[in-house]
């Protein structure tokens, strides 16, 4: 089933709705997004918090343990994962990786999965340095199955205030089944305006291309959208 946007824009109305109406008599406090674009942070939120969005659902645990998965593209290339926070400023994850959602939207698959291809088991390893007005996170990750890849992306964040923040990533993944190497860059800005804990994210990227064919038609440019809202219910 094709996705188009009439249909992005009602599942994240009806995301938001849920998500109000879940969280109108919830805290919502320091919840916050565990995710820049695609890349994963290494924040882990505080126990029975939520993550309602279009890239980031979550809930966490005690023990520093995260569930997450994506309706649209992935975190962390993976999309429906258990993430562990070692240290605050190191996670990991491991899970599924594989596209919920194909169609026009997200230009013939989720990130670092093509739509054609079989599920595949995943992991990240992510440290992030942050401070509250500007951060980097590296993130490493692999992709185990029908094809077995490795790689590393790149991001960063200025925060100007607490309003707004800029967003950007770009990486790099190594298919040693293809011998081929894939690119990505992404830009975008989060907004934190009005509701407390709704935030919403705009951008512009670069899909992500193999490099054999660049200038040749490649690289593609797309959208992002991602409507979150965070919350303890």
């Amino acid at each position: 089933m094709a996705l188009t946007s009439k249909k992005i824009i009602c599942a994240a109305v009806a995301l938001l709705c849920a998500g109000v109406a879940g969280g109108a008599f919830a805290k919502t406090g320091t919840t916050e997004p565990t995710h820049y674009l695609f890349m994963p942070t290494a924040r882990i939120n505080q126990p029975g918090e939520l993550v309602l969005g279009l890239h980031e659902i979550s809930y966490a645990f005690p023990g520093k343990l995260q569930i997450q998965a994506s309706i649209l593209d992935n975190i962390g290339r993976l999309s429906l994962a258990a993430k562990y926070g070692f240290h605050k400023n190191l996670a990991g994850g491991v899970g599924l990786a594989s596209t919920f959602i194909s169609g026009d939207f997200v230009e013939g698959g989720a990130h670092g999965v093509p739509e054609n291809a079989r599920a595949r088991i995943g992991a990240f390893l992510t440290y992030e340095f942050g401070r509250p007005h500007y951060g980097l996170v590296l993130t490493g990750h692999t992709q185990i199955g029908d094809h077995f890849s490795i790689g590393a992306d790149l991001g960063g964040r200025i925060t100007p205030s607490s309003v707004w923040s800029f967003l950007w990533e770009t990486g790099l993944s190594a298919d040693l089944t293809d011998k081929a190497i894939y690119l990505y860059g992404i830009g975008g800005l989060r907004f934190n305006v009005g509701v407390p804990g709704l935030f919403i994210d705009v951008g512009a990227q670069a899909l992500e291309f193999n490099i054999k064919h660049f200038g040749k038609g490649a690289p593609h440019a797309g959208m992002y959208f991602d409507i979150m809202y965070c919350f303890k219910p």
